[in-house]
This record gives structure tokens, sequence and C-alpha cells, in this order.
């Protein structure tokens, strides 16, 4: 929500400006290197080194902070796959006895609770889904569920 305001102030203080400067503005955009940055919070970001707010959209943005302090916020995520099928590279145990698994493809995920269901080996292939309230769920090939959380 903050960056959203923070988004409309600024653009609201582009249109104040003039048109000359909103025209500018947009052909620098255009041909800005953070204008193709594929995700939109890295390519805000970006854009926000480049073109550091003003005192005005500042302002805003400390109070709106502070309206929306305490709830909630969704992270904005793209639409995309539901699942994935991948292919077990190792096993290995952190602390207080939770598993973390390296996949084929790099990632690294971790047990949210410990549990001794679906025993797992190098080169088994398994799902992970997304599950309910931003979870996820690892299913092994033998159809056990345990909830994990990617950490790389």
């Amino acid at each position: 929500m903050a960056r959203a305001l923070f988004c409309y102030t600024l653009t609201g203080l582009l249109m104040a400006g003039g048109s000359d400067v909103a025209s500018g503005s947009e052909k620098a955009q255009e041909s800005h290197p953070c204008a193709a940055v594929a995700g939109s919070s890295e390519r805000l970001a970006c854009f926000d080194k480049s073109f550091p707010p003003g005192p005005q959209a500042t302002a805003a943005l400390a109070e709106a902070s502070r309206q929306s302090f305490g709830l909630v916020q969704k992270k904005e995520t793209v639409k995309g796959a539901e699942q994935i099928d991948v292919a077990l590279a190792s096993v290995t145990y952190a602390s207080g006895g939770l598993r973390l698994f390296e996949f084929d493809n790099g990632q690294v995920w971790r047990e949210t609770e410990v549990n001794r269901m679906g025993m797992l080996k190098k080169g088994d292939k398994v799902t992970i889904r997304e599950g309910a309230l931003s979870s996820f769920l690892l299913i092994t090939p033998g159809g056990a569920s345990i909830r994990v959380k990617r950490v790389k």
C-alpha cells in the first residue's frame, strides 16, 4: 500500500509540473536501463535510486507508513506455476532436527516442523505445491506431505 501511494504521489507531482516535464520523464524512462528490469519491485527500486523522491513524496510515504503500521501486507507475487516437480540432490539436517532439501534446480527448502514422514533419498522426484495461507507442501513419491519453506 505504501509503495502504491508513493507511486501515485510521484505521478501526481510529475503531472503537476507540466506536460513538458511529464513527457520528458516518459522519454527518459523509456530509454532508462531501469525500464528493462522485469520484476516490478526491483524496477521500482532501480527508479527510486535513479530518481530519488522529493520532500512531499517522502512526507506522504512516511504518513502512509504510520497509517498502515501493524497491518500484514501481502507480498507482490508473479502468477505462474502453482507447483514444481524437482529431483532431490541432497538432504541435510539443520538445528532442531529440521531437514534441508536441496534440489537439482539449485533451490533449497527447509521443513517448517519436525516430521519423520516421507523418508527421502538423493534422486527422488518430488512435487512442491502451494498450500493454504502462503505455505508450501513437499509431496514425496509415497504421497506424504511435508510443510516446507524456501530458504534459497
